[in-house]
C-alpha cells in the first residue's frame, strides 16, 4: 500500500495486513457493516524526511482523498 506523509506530501510504500472491522448498522439491526481497514506490519518512516507514518499498533482506513489513523 501506498502512503502520503501528511504534510510534506511524499509517497511512500507501507506493507500491511488488510482486515475487516464489523460495525453495527443503526437503519437496519440484522445487517451488519464490514469495513476494510489496513494494519500495518512494521514501524514505518517517511524516506524523504523521516518522520513516522505507520505504526504497527494502529489501524488505517482509507477514505475518500484522506486516510484516518485510529
Amino acid at each position: 500500500m501506498v502512503i502520503e506523509a501528511k504534510k510534506e506530501g511524499y509517497w511512500n510504500r507501507v506493507s500491511v495486513n488488510k482486515i475487516f472491522i464489523e460495525e453495527a448498522n443503526p437503519i437496519e439491526p440484522k445487517v451488519t457493516v464490514l469495513i476494510p481497514m489496513y494494519e500495518p506490519l512494521e514501524l514505518t518512516k517517511c524516506e524523504k524526511c523521516g518522520k513516522i507514518i505507520a505504526e504497527p499498533k494502529e489501524l488505517i482506513r482509507i477514505q475518500k482523498r484522506k486516510f484516518s489513523v485510529y
